[in-house]
């Protein structure tokens, strides 16, 4: 004779049916887990670190192609095939095309493929701009439109520069506000003197008052004695 099972003995079956169903338990998959393997790999690593620089620093110097082994291996690639790569780009860069310097391989941050050898400020630039071509391009035109405007302000400043000139091989002086009150033999004008003393405190060199005497209202001669001006800029 059997008798029914209880309500609660039921329950507990299914509770178990369904324990059994499930995946079983793996700690290497918890996080707390992982963080704690991970902070004891940190610790043994800083705790083994200096006999692995040690022994790191012994191979290099014993095997010349150790570091170039390790960084084609790091890519997926063979150190012959890195040889090969970098006979077929005679040891320049493929974008500046600057040999005698050290090249690191570039390759695609998204399906990590080896592109070509490139130098490291190279390598940097096309970084930051993310492998945006539409990036790089835009900078391009900027450098070309601020270079043309750059030359068009070098050439005025040529232009004024042989004004300059022109006008000391004739003896020309701009108007000169205290030539008056030098030739009743006061002195030079105090406007002048505090003049010429606040455009060299700002530029902080004593050296530009023989350049700018004519504009301050100086002679050459007052200027090459102002106190502060170098006699070997004056030459």
């Amino acid at each position: 004779m059997t008798f029914p099972r209880k309500q609660s003995e039921a329950g507990c079956s299914a509770d178990q049916e369904s324990h059994a169903a499930e995946k079983p338990y793996d700690y290497r998959e918890d996080p707390f887990y992982q963080y704690l393997a991970h902070v004891v790999a940190r610790g043994r690593r800083s705790r083994t670190k200096e006999g692995r620089n040690k022994r790191l620093r012994a191979r290099r110097a014993s095997d010349l192609d150790f570091r170039d082994r390790e960084r084609a291996r790091r890519y997926g690639m063979t150190l012959r095939q890195l040889r090969e790569m970098e006979a077929r780009q005679n040891n320049a860069c493929a974008i500046c095309g600057r040999s005698g310097c050290e090249l690191v391989l570039d390759h695609d941050h998204v399906t990590d493929e080896v592109r070509e050898l490139l130098c490291i400020p190279c390598n940097l630039l096309l970084g930051f701009a993310r492998d945006d071509p539409s990036i790089l391009r835009a900078a391009t035109e900027y450098l070309e439109r601020l270079r043309s405007r750059s030359a068009a302000v070098s050439n005025d400043m040529g232009r004024a520069e042989e004004t300059v000139r022109v006008n000391d091989r004739l003896s020309f002086r701009p108007r000169d506000p205290g030539r008056a009150q030098r030739e009743r033999g006061e002195g030079e004008p105090q406007s002048s003197k505090h003049r010429i003393a606040l455009i060299c405190r700002c530029a902080k060199s004593p050296s530009l008052v023989y350049w700018i005497h004519p504009f301050a209202g100086m002679t050459p001669s007052l200027a090459a004695n102002y106190p502060g001006s170098s006699p070997a800029t004056k030459a």
